[in-house]
């Protein structure tokens, strides 16, 4: 898909013309814009799970990324997948958790949460 998109901005299409500017702009900062969807969809989740915090308190501090990763991982594949997974990670376990106090139970939830994200990212690797 990758290459089909690369060709059509070098080659002229059906009618002998080039894509629109704005067009070839779009497709050759593709990556840039795969990877601005990991931070926004993190943040949108950050910010779902912190208004929540009253009723959630300290449990799940990871439930509200998952579907964010997802996101990340299906748009834009393996690197926004795995950006998504740190970003989460971090803000999961000095955020929302009790830092600078965090038990073994919290950090071996960060880190089973990282190792589900960079399948997770793979997975979205895989549909690209």
């Amino acid at each position: 898909m990758k290459t089909f998109i690369a060709d059509l901005t070098a080659k002229p299409n059906n009618a002998g013309h080039r894509l629109s500017a704005l067009k070839r702009w779009l497709f050759h900062r593709q990556d840039s814009l795969r990877y601005a969807v990991a931070p926004l969809v993190v943040a949108i989740a950050f910010i779902a799970r912190m208004a929540l915090t009253p009723l959630l308190q300290d449990d799940s501090p990871y439930l509200f990324f998952v579907p964010a990763v997802l996101v990340a991982a299906g748009l834009g594949g393996l690197g926004p997948g795995l950006l998504a997974t740190g970003l989460s990670a971090l803000l999961g376990l000095f955020v929302i958790t009790t830092f600078p106090i965090v038990t073994v139970a919290q950090f071996l939830n960060a880190a089973a949460f990282t190792v589900i994200g960079a399948a997770i990212a793979w997975c979205g690797e895989q549909l690209q």
